[in-house]
């Protein structure tokens, strides 16, 4: 399958249809493709696949085939392999804004990612800013620093979990942090919350400045106050 299938949550989605579907096999990306193995009826599959994509997913072209090349033996039930380099010719979606569940776990204190800036999950985040190689794991990414946390790792295998193979998963405990720094490059503040409230009172002054997330930059500054 190829399109954009790769950091859209697609390989999860391909695991929990074929799971529910009670097929074994395999789903794996090849850096411009994503494989999907099954011993069962693939037109099936294919139909509710079309049906329950993601949201930033696409399909964009399908070649199936009947293959004895894969011994069916060594699949008891279906899994997420290891990815495949292949040829670097995968579509990898821009940088989405959050989606309704994040959005709505970022405002709630009870929530133990509360105004966390760097929240995200397979429907929505951070993509092709961050991205170093194809095709998309975590390893080929800015995040390959942050090793994630116990909590962070079992929301990562759970495949009920809408952060099943998210590779940008992470939260306030593992993942990255921001730093705000002075004209000069020194440290201002590490205080997450006062970071962002010295660099609005910054804003509101007139002055100029760079906000640097897990990808690009931006350019920030309140002009109408100047």
């Amino acid at each position: 399958m190829t399109g954009v299938v790769q950091g859209v949550g697609f390989r999860p989605c391909v695991y929990n249809i074929a799971t529910a579907m009670g097929f074994s096999g395999y789903v794996r990306n090849n850096g411009s493709n994503v494989e999907v193995v099954l011993d069962g009826d693939h037109k099936k599959f294919i139909e509710r696949l079309k049906l329950d994509l993601p949201p930033l997913a696409k399909i964009e072209n399908i070649t199936t085939e009947t293959s004895d090349d894969v011994d069916m033996d060594d699949y008891k039930k279906f899994t997420i392999l290891m990815s495949r380099t292949g040829e670097r010719s995968s579509v990898i979606p821009a940088d989405s804004a959050l989606c309704y569940n994040c959005t709505s776990e970022l405002f709630s204190e009870s929530d133990r990612r509360y105004l966390y800036p760097f929240i995200n999950c397979t429907d929505c985040g951070a993509r092709y800013s961050l991205i170093r190689d194809v095709p998309y794991d975590r390893p080929k990414t800015s995040m390959v620093g942050f090793d994630m946390c116990l909590n962070c790792q079992d929301e990562y295998i759970d495949p009920g979990n809408r952060r099943f193979h998210a590779q940008t998963t992470a939260c306030p405990e593992c993942g990255p942090k921001f730093i705000l720094y002075d004209a000069d490059g020194n440290v201002a503040e590490t205080n997450q919350e006062r970071c962002f409230e010295e660099f609005a009172e910054y804003m509101d002054e007139g002055k100029v400045g760079v906000m640097k997330s897990w990808g690009g930059m931006h350019i920030c500054g309140n002009f109408a106050s100047i």
